[in-house]
């Protein structure tokens, strides 16, 4: 198709992967009853409906302790952010004003800012959790894996699905820059985005293995993709505030371990025991 070798960027190319995308979502989940239920009704094995196996349940306060259980991964980031503002002479409406504003750069008047921001934040995460956590956990569960080999095995297909992306920057190298130097910068760089992307899928099964809520995980990877990966400029910083937002960070790393055993997820998994597993 010819808007394929446009720039991944470009606003034809960006509407064209959403509707590709969003087809695919759609099509998993038609298609989800007719291979995994059992009678006319789309009930499966037990007489549930197949829309609790999919997580498609109205959970607000679940999917609310979720976004906060990955924010404690960027408490440094918030950390930082803040001193920045303070160091600037501002305070909490300094920082409520910046963070309007980029907001409202996602929805700025530029079409292909616009468009990047929506596949980025909306239909990205919302296409990839349906297709790789609510249509894959489940069958695989059911298949007689465990549950935590399920949770490890679900982000392979999720970090190959984003190996085409060394496809697309060699593609649009010029020719006299696909040097060996070149090619080396972007196996490393693949090699880091399937990394990051397999642990975040391998978290993002098993938040759907115990809550079984699928807005929770879409909601989780919106929230990721918004953050960013954490920035380690503050190495770099001079005096207390180095250590300000390197401690953070750890500590956030902590709270974040140990809210796995807290009352932000159910004390029982609920796919598995969907189940009777």
């Amino acid at each position: 198709h010819p808007v394929r070798r446009l720039p991944r960027d470009h606003t034809s190319h960006v509407k064209y992967r959403i509707g590709v995308v969003v087809g695919v979502a759609l099509g998993s989940v038609c298609a989800y009853p007719f291979l995994f239920g059992v009678d006319d009704d789309s009930t499966t094995e037990g007489g549930r409906h197949f829309r609790h196996f999919l997580g498609l349940e109205w959970k607000p306060c679940q999917d609310a302790k979720l976004v906060v259980h990955v924010l404690m991964l960027y408490l440094g980031s918030i950390v930082d952010n803040v001193l920045f503002i303070i160091r600037r002479g501002g305070g909490l409406g300094s920082w409520a004003k910046s963070t309007v504003e980029s907001m409202k750069y996602i929805f700025q008047d530029e079409e292909n800012s616009r468009w990047i921001w929506m596949r980025n934040l909306l239909f990205a995460p919302a296409a990839e959790e349906v297709v790789f956590r609510a249509c894959m956990v489940t069958p695989l569960l059911a298949s007689g894996i465990s549950p935590t080999k399920v949770a490890w095995v679900t982000p392979l297909f999720f970090g190959v699905a984003h190996l085409h992306h060394f496809w697309e920057s060699f593609r649009h190298l010029p020719s006299d820059q696909r040097t060996a130097s070149n090619i080396k910068r972007l196996v490393i760089l693949l090699m880091f985005q399937f990394t990051y992307t397999t642990l975040f899928g391998a978290y993002a099964s098993h938040v759907f293995l115990r809550t079984g809520s699928l807005c929770g995980v879409i909601l989780a990877h919106c929230t990721c993709n918004y953050m960013g990966l954490p920035d380690p400029r503050f190495v770099g910083y001079r005096g207390i505030d180095k250590w300000i937002v390197g401690v953070s960070y750890l500590i956030g790393i902590w709270m974040f371990i140990r809210a796995f055993d807290s009352s932000i997820f159910p004390a029982r998994s609920l796919i598995p025991e969907l189940l009777g597993m």
